[in-house]
C-alpha cells in the first residue's frame, strides 16, 4: 500500500509531466525530436511525460532549455 508521501510524490510527478508535455507540444517538437535536443533516451523522456520517474535538476534544466521555459514554471505546485 502506497503512503501518503508516495500518493503525493506520484501526484506531483504527473503535473509536471503534463507541463513538460504541454510545452513541447507548444514548441511544435516531437517526443523523438526533444528527446534527442536535451540528449535524453526517447523512453526516457517518454516516461518522464507520463510522470512515472523522478528526474534530476540536471535533466529538469536540459528538459527546460530545450522547450525554452523557465524550470520553476515545470515545478511549480500552485495552480495544479
Amino acid at each position: 500500500m502506497a503512503t501518503r508521501f508516495e500518493r503525493e510524490l506520484t501526484r506531483r510527478l504527473r503535473t509536471i509531466g503534463r507541463r513538460i508535455s504541454d510545452a513541447r507540444q507548444l514548441a511544435e517538437l516531437s517526443q523523438e525530436e526533444a528527446a534527442a535536443q536535451a540528449g535524453i533516451d526517447t523512453r526516457r523522456w517518454q516516461r518522464l511525460e507520463a510522470g512515472d520517474v523522478n528526474m534530476t535538476f540536471k535533466t529538469l534544466l536540459r528538459i527546460s532549455q530545450v522547450l525554452d521555459i523557465d524550470p520553476a514554471a515545470l515545478i511549480a505546485m500552485g495552480g495544479e
